[in-house]
């Protein structure tokens, strides 16, 4: 992933979302709310800096709250193009680490959406992870890893990297039960699905080469 920035961003979006990714948001990180995202905001008492949205889907008392709190709001009109998540993410610092707490159930098209806007954005530069509290997904691009310490619950989690381009080559992992080294693995391979943490280990990295990967860590059950 990219270097250490110095600010960090949070974006916030509408949909299913465990209470455990508020605990993500640390002081000092900014916080944009794409429109119903006020109301998970609301919820575990957080205050956003900005909202964004169409206002299509938010609450009477999200409405209220943006109002009576004079967080900064912008609008835009219901027929565009770009979703309301997409406006707030790009509306970001392109020096900034980006969080993006969305839905990864529910609705699929929701769901695709916003997992490859998160690809989409890596792909450009930025330097994003997406979470719903439950699961996190970090994409990598060309040459490019990502380090993960410190993982909650080790033997509980399900480690899956799945290719968003035809191939990624030079995929290599470490602390991983099944390693990998400089393997190469193909869009709808199920070869690297549903891996995990080797015994005694709770960190693990994962290398590539070339191509677009989806670092998906989630719980077994």
């Amino acid at each position: 992933m990219c270097g250490k920035s110095l600010t960090r961003t949070v974006v916030i979006t509408g949909g299913p979302i465990f209470d455990e990714a508020a605990s993500l948001i640390l002081p000092g990180d900014k916080v944009i709310c794409a429109d119903s995202g006020v109301d998970y905001a609301i919820a575990n008492s957080i205050r956003p800096d900005e909202v964004y949205g169409d206002l299509d889907s938010i609450s009477a008392e999200g409405k209220n709250f943006i109002e009576v709190s004079g967080i900064p709001l912008k609008t835009f009109p219901i027929e565009k193009d770009m979703t309301d998540t997409e406006l707030a993410v790009r509306s970001c610092d392109p020096s900034s680490e980006i969080l993006l707490i969305c839905s990864l159930q529910g609705r699929p098209d929701h769901v695709l959406t916003n997992i490859l806007l998160v690809s989409l954005l890596r792909r450009e530069g930025r330097n994003i992870i997406c979470s719903d509290g439950h699961t996190d997904i970090i994409p990598l691009y060309g040459k490019d890893e990502i380090h993960i310490d410190d993982v909650l619950d080790p033997s509980n989690k399900a480690i899956s990297l799945i290719p968003v381009s035809d191939e990624v080559t030079g995929v290599t992992t470490n602390g991983l039960y099944y390693p990998l080294n400089d393997a190469t693995i193909v869009r709808g391979s199920s070869f690297t699905n549903s891996n995990e943490l080797a015994i005694g280990t709770s960190s693990f990295s994962v290398f590539v080469s070339s191509g677009e990967l989806l670092v998906v860590v989630t719980d077994k059950i």
